[in-house]
């Protein structure tokens, strides 16, 4: 992850989706490419095991839980015979007062960011 990007943690996805750690950073990624109409996360999951510090074999079970809990839709495809995945983040509905639960955490780096977030 470049030191200029970031994604940010909605307090409706720790207080609605009752989501934290691994699961919640990997999400918030996920939602922060797919949150608009027609949109979804076209990269790897590689680009994801770095911006998290999650290895991608966890990752794998991560986004596979995701899917299974309702939160993510995995859409394969196929280019030059090998099988990528694209996912889309199910928003659900929130009224305006969760819209204000935003919870920030800043971080010196990924290790620091890994620490607070799982003490969500």
């Amino acid at each position: 992850m470049k030191n200029e990007n970031y994604f940010v943690i909605h307090g409706w996805m720790i207080n609605k989706l009752k989501l934290k750690g691994k699961e919640l950073l990997i999400y918030a990624i996920i939602y922060g490419f797919s949150q608009a109409p027609g949109t979804k996360y076209t990269g790897s999951q590689r680009y994801l095991s770095e911006c998290s510090g999650i290895p991608r074999r966890t990752l794998s079970r991560i986004l596979d839980s995701l899917c299974k809990k309702g939160l993510l839709i995995k859409e394969p495809k196929e280019i030059n015979n090998i099988t990528l995945n694209d996912y889309t983040a199910i928003i659900p509905e929130i009224n305006s007062d969760d819209a204000k639960e935003t919870e920030i955490i800043v971080a010196d780096d990924l290790e620091d960011m890994l620490n607070k977030v799982n003490q969500i």
